[in-house]
């Protein structure tokens, strides 16, 4: 076998795995990306009269990665956190 029909033979080998492979891509992006997310802020709130203080009890030592404070449209509002 001479080295251009090689190359043909693994050229077309491609081109038909990439036909299989895009659109398996294209139909599971859709199904993984459909509604990916949450679209609306959350629904509870606390509202702050003054500068009395919030401590929040998990009732046992607990180790947090992370926390989120959301401030929406109140742009005087500061915080302190205190371990």
């Amino acid at each position: 076998m001479n080295i251009t029909a090689l190359f043909r033979e693994k050229s077309f080998s491609l081109i038909k795995d990439l036909l299989i492979c895009i659109p398996l891509l294209v139909v599971f992006a859709i199904i993984a990306f459909f509604n990916l997310g949450d679209t609306s802020l959350p629904k509870t709130s606390f509202d702050f009269t003054g500068n009395e203080p919030i401590f929040i009890d998990f009732g046992e030592i607990v180790r947090l990665k992370g926390a989120v404070f959301l401030n929406a449209g109140s742009p005087n509002t500061g915080f302190r956190i205190y371990s």
